[in-house]
């Protein structure tokens, strides 16, 4: 990449949106995020979601996501989607040589 081509990049807010749009699109689309993401998510009549109950045969779960089990579901997505951004600036900063 040529000093012009990171000035430019560093810039023009054009410029900054193609990116974000390319990284988005790269990293993040058509990974774990979609299946994360296409589950059935519940409503709450109360708008905070205390009333919310899933049901298992073996038994209620007041809570239906906890903090341990929602880190275990995204923390390999986050390692998938930093090699593809890392492959994603490499594609952009070799092929602007």
């Amino acid at each position: 990449m040529t000093g012009e081509t990171a000035r430019e990049i560093s810039t023009k807010p054009e410029v900054h949106k193609r990116f974000a749009k390319y990284f988005a699109q790269q990293c993040f689309r058509n990974t774990m995020l979609a299946d994360l993401h296409a589950g059935i998510s519940p409503d709450s009549q109360t708008g905070d979601y205390t009333d919310v109950v899933a049901r298992s045969p073996y038994g209620d779960l007041s809570r239906l996501r906890d903090e341990n089990s929602s880190r275990k579901e995204v923390r390999p997505f986050f390692v998938f989607s930093l090699g593809r951004r890392n492959a994603a600036l490499n594609q952009v900063r070799f092929s602007a040589i």
